[in-house]
């Protein structure tokens, strides 16, 4: 069973697509835009090749830390 979740969790990691954000603030992160800091951005884990949520989301925070360091 634990196998079968591993398995569907590998093939899933590839629908990961950020969550619609709202309009940018000025803690928002926006690619390639941003100053460096830290930032939360949402997401959701979505069906592969779907706009719908995955069961596998559920497993997920729906928050990933983005890093951004000027370079």
């Amino acid at each position: 069973m634990a196998l079968l979740l591993l398995v569907g969790l590998i093939l899933t990691v590839g629908a990961v697509t950020p969550a619609p954000m709202q309009a940018a603030t000025t803690d928002s992160y926006v690619a390639g835009k941003s100053p460096a800091g830290t930032y939360q951005v949402p997401y959701t884990v979505n069906k592969a090749g779907k706009d719908t949520p995955s069961l596998a989301n559920s497993f997920f925070s729906g928050v990933a830390t983005v890093v951004v360091t000027s370079g």
